[in-house]
């Protein structure tokens, strides 16, 4: 898929920032001010984390173009919107509009992953 200049891909950005639910370890202040770092992961949530990642991936590459890259730009990049309506050269209200286009597709897309996933086959 070619991409013209200033215009966000998919292969650019995939990895995502971390969010709470992403980060390993946490920090446990213990009573006599000792800090001792807890792991939360078990192989169990590392296979599940990993699926849930490659769905919200394939999901984003399943996106038109026009979406994706407002979607990459907003939360994965954080930008604000009016630095999104410069770099792509559209108004901010299309930059909204396409976002909140782009997250109920997504949304779509991942509520019929998951509930393919959970019917059992042959039904």
């Amino acid at each position: 898929m070619g991409s013209s200049a200033g215009r966000a891909s998919g292969q650019e950005y995939g990895h995502g920032r971390q969010t709470a639910a992403s980060v390993s370890a946490r920090i446990v202040q213990l009573e006599d001010q000792e800090t001792v770092a807890v792991t939360w992961e078990t192989p169990e949530s590392l296979v599940v984390a990993s699926g849930t990642r490659q769905t919200i991936q394939d999901a984003l590459e399943r996106l038109p173009l026009s979406y994706r890259e407002v979607i990459l730009l907003c939360d994965v990049e954080e930008m604000k919107y009016q630095q999104i309506s410069e770099i792509l050269a559209v108004p901010i209200g299309t930059v909204m509009s396409r976002l909140s286009r782009a997250r109920k597709i997504l949304r779509e897309m991942l509520a019929g992953e998951r509930t393919a996933r959970s019917t059992p086959a042959g039904k």
